[in-house]
């Protein structure tokens, strides 16, 4: 059960992984109009801070009430808190604002993508993103400028945003070349496509507990088509009808 909830911690790189995908076919129907398209990001970030204040105003005031220890009644933390850029209320919104600032990038992560003119090279950037976000951004902290700058409520944002970069173009690059379609044509769900997917699928299970999160931009879009394959099979039907009903009424 320990191993399997570790496991699920791929669910935030997944999830990263969908909504670049689903925000690149949203903005494909503006391909010529920049200002429509970055219109749909804020229209984005507009729900979600109205869906977070809704949180915020109704769970502040009862732990403040309660007396929540973490929760201070400090007009400037709340302020911070508000805006999302302070997590100091609650740990688990880092996700929002992680959230948040890749939102932000999209535009302009978005138009780098687009002006590649080969799959290798789009997946080239997103790979060396990923090498500075696992293996050199850890190593510029030994330096004194680096620790000084981790101290800020900034750098601390972009640092984390940073780590999903990667998984999050990873989706723009699938959506921009149509590869989950393209491999749910190349494997038909078939009994040996299935049993390679399960065997890809258990892969992938040893070597993110042997790597963490360093791969998930990979472990993601690979575990995404290896799903996709074994919901396609007609055993699972039942099991796909509830997954979908669940997806549907999920926020």
């Amino acid at each position: 059960a320990y191993l399997l909830g570790e496991f699920g911690k791929i669910c935030v790189a997944l999830f990263f992984f969908f909504f670049c995908y689903g925000t690149f076919l949203s903005f494909r129907k503006h391909a010529d109009d920049d200002k429509a398209g970055t219109q749909v990001v804020f229209t984005k970030i507009k729900y979600l801070y109205a869906e977070y204040w809704k949180v915020f105003i109704i769970f502040v005031p009862i732990c403040l009430i309660v007396g929540v220890e973490r929760v201070v009644p400090d007009i400037s933390a709340m302020i911070w808190n508000f805006s999302g850029l302070s997590i100091s209320y609650c740990g688990e919104w880092w996700f929002f604002t992680t959230y948040v600032a890749l939102l932000f990038t999209y535009p302009i992560g978005r138009r780098l993508i687009c002006n590649q003119k080969t799959i290798f090279h789009d997946v080239f950037i997103v790979l060396m993103l990923g090498l500075f976000a696992e293996f050199i951004l850890p190593c510029l902290y030994s330096y004194k400028w680096a620790a000084m700058l981790n101290k800020s409520l900034l750098w601390s944002i972009f640092s984390k945003m940073l780590a999903y970069v990667p998984t999050f173009y990873m989706g723009c690059i699938f959506a921009k070349y149509d590869l989950l379609s393209m491999a749910k044509k190349r494997f038909s769900p078939g009994i040996k496509n299935v049993l390679l997917a399960f065997i890809v699928l258990l892969a992938v299970f040893f070597l993110r507990r042997k790597e963490d999160a360093v791969y998930d931009f990979l472990f993601a879009p690979i575990v995404t088509v290896a799903c996709t394959t074994i919901l396609s099979c007609r055993i699972f039907k039942a099991f796909r009808w509830i997954l979908e009903k669940v997806g549907r009424e999920s926020t």
